[in-house]
């Protein structure tokens, strides 16, 4: 496995910091022709690297907004990630060309490597084929149409990624995770307790205050994306009986990621988090006493330490009763408390358009881009594909989910990745419960950070299963 998992990026993790800050820099402080220079640049140092995980995971952070940086994309925005003007109004952003540029590059510089379920994702292409079609029979502007096919971009990952990234480098992709979710940490800690944000300071906006002091419940952004690797993918390791990485690091820091969530006050990410945590002490943990005592003695600390701290401690109590609202529901308030409307206004609306097109429902049309709305996940889902491609979501949910559980149970006890495979169901299981209570996670077409997050995902774990056949492959041919 040492081979396997080499852990010797120190000196990219120090590239890609610096690379970072200079990026931050160029959106916000660049004159805008400048900018877009400068990220023209990168899209050609990107083409003739060699170490593409380095730039997968540079557009990963960049397209996921960290800090809430780099998150307006309006025309209108001065200071953002630029976009390139092709024929009038329409042109191509930044992210477009990266998406554009890695497919092609995995076509002449890539090596023939396919995911393990390539056949699961070909039911996936069918589908999305399937609907595009029938987005013409249903009607859609032009503009719906530039729309929803520039998202479909992000699908060429699935073709680029087995076959430009090595299964190894996902260890610098997650220490990337890692450091933006412990940045992303501290800055909340910061603009609690002493009103310091980053992203305010550089953008020179004032939304945190609005966030802390405006509002009921109070809440701090974070950093979702890397935050959701940084706890599944924490897990995972924190499950292989010999882990590349220390498990009492590990331990801190999904126990910070978690924290970090839990101070967002989004309760969907919260319950899934919370879920899934049961989920692995249960079914996956085989030393429960020991974690358990671990993460006491690491929740004594931090609860010692927000005691001083009373900036945080009312923000956590703030989030704790947030979270509680939800009990309004099962007593027949369906706002819960006035904190939430998508059951009452939103979903209605929903009902709709789906109720005139169950069975296929309606694609990238104009119909379906009028009654959709990204907050109310099953019903949005059905607007989309019907009951048919949930029909095949399901499908599609249930074979990853058997492979997972019957590879794990195919290794050897030896093999350090035997649990390590079943626990990414965890990820599975946190997606779920998003989609059900927060944010639409398993449409075709989604907010772009959650695409990403969701296809990604699927990768990441596809590249952590081969890693696991190749251990196991390397193990019973030095016992032959």
């Amino acid at each position: 496995m040492e081979n396997i998992l080499r852990y010797n990026h120190k000196k990219d993790i120090f590239l890609f910091s610096g690379l970072f800050v200079l990026t931050v820099i160029s959106v916000y402080y660049f004159p805008p022709a400048l900018n877009k220079v400068f990220f023209l640049l990168l899209l050609v140092l990107c083409w003739f690297s060699k170490k593409n995980y380095f730039w997968l995971t540079l557009f990963i952070i960049l397209i996921s907004g960290p800090l809430r940086l780099f998150e307006d994309y309006s025309g209108q925005a001065i200071h953002r990630i630029p976009a390139y003007d092709m024929i009038g109004k329409y042109g191509l952003s930044f992210n477009d060309l990266f998406l554009i540029l890695f497919f092609i590059k995995a076509k002449v510089k890539g090596i023939g490597n396919k995911l393990l379920l390539h056949n699961n994702y070909m039911i996936l292409l069918a589908l999305i084929v399937f609907l595009y079609i029938c987005s013409f029979v249903y009607g859609f502007s032009g503009d719906n149409f530039i729309f929803y096919s520039r998202g479909l971009l992000f699908y060429t990952l699935f073709y680029s990624v087995p076959r430009l990234i090595r299964n190894e480098d996902i260890m610098f992709i997650f220490a990337i995770f890692i450091a933006v979710t412990l940045l992303s940490f501290s800055n909340q800690i910061l603009a609690v307790i002493t009103g310091f944000d980053l992203a305010d300071t550089i953008t020179g906006t004032n939304e945190i205050e609005q966030l802390i002091v405006d509002v009921k419940y109070k809440r701090i952004l974070g950093s979702v994306l890397a935050q959701f690797f940084t706890f599944i993918f924490g897990l995972v390791m924190y499950s292989m009986t010999k882990s590349p990485i220390k498990k009492r690091y590990l331990l801190l820091i999904i126990m910070i990621s978690y924290l970090s969530i839990f101070m967002t006050g989004t309760r969907g990410w919260i319950i899934a988090f919370s879920a899934v945590i049961i989920f692995y002490m249960l079914f996956l943990e085989t030393q429960r006493s020991k974690a358990l005592i671990s993460i006491t003695i690491y929740l004594m600390l931090m609860l010692s330490i927000t005691s001083f701290l009373p900036q945080i401690e009312n923000l956590l109590g703030s989030n704790v009763e947030r979270v509680a609202t939800i009990k309004k529901i099962a007593q027949g308030d369906l706002t819960a408390g006035g904190t939430l409307s998508r059951l009452t206004t939103k979903l209605p609306r929903l009902f709709e358009g789906i109720k005139q097109n169950p069975i296929l429902g309606w694609g990238f049309s104009d119909t379906f881009r009028y009654h959709s709305n990204g907050h109310v996940g099953w019903a949005n889902q059905i607007l989309q594909m019907g009951m048919a491609g949930l029909l095949l979501f399901i499908i599609f949910w249930v074979n990853f989910w058997k492979f997972n559980v019957n590879l794990g149970k195919s290794f050897s006890l030896e093999n350090p990745f035997k649990t390590s495979i079943a626990a990414l169901n965890a990820g599975l299981l946190c997606l779920f419960i998003i989609h059900s209570t927060s944010r639409t996670m398993f449409n075709i077409s989604m907010h772009h950070p959650m695409l990403v997050l969701v296809i990604m995902y699927f990768i990441f774990s596809d590249m952590w299963a081969k890693i696991g056949i190749e251990t196991e492959k390397n193990h019973k041919e030095n016992i032959c």
